[in-house]
């Protein structure tokens, strides 16, 4: 399992997520990728701001939350 920590408004989490979304999609059956919104912690962003960037990306497995409890 790979856990990817990232937030909406962070522009190398930005940069770095078509790389994980190819990633994920040449390794599903083999490696589980989870994307993990940490925004609350961070300040960068918010959870519309990391849920826009979910749907331009496709289908990434994330997690948001908006009280935190997953990144806690």
């Amino acid at each position: 399992m790979i856990l990817n920590f990232w937030t909406g408004q962070c522009p190398p989490c930005q940069a770095e997520m078509p790389q994980f979304q190819a990633f994920h999609d040449d390794f599903k059956d083999e490696i589980m990728l989870l994307g993990v919104d940490i925004e609350i912690f961070t300040g960068l962003g918010s959870y519309s701001d990391a849920e826009s960037l979910l749907r331009e990306l496709g289908h990434l497995p994330s997690r948001l939350d908006r009280r935190s409890h997953s990144a806690q």
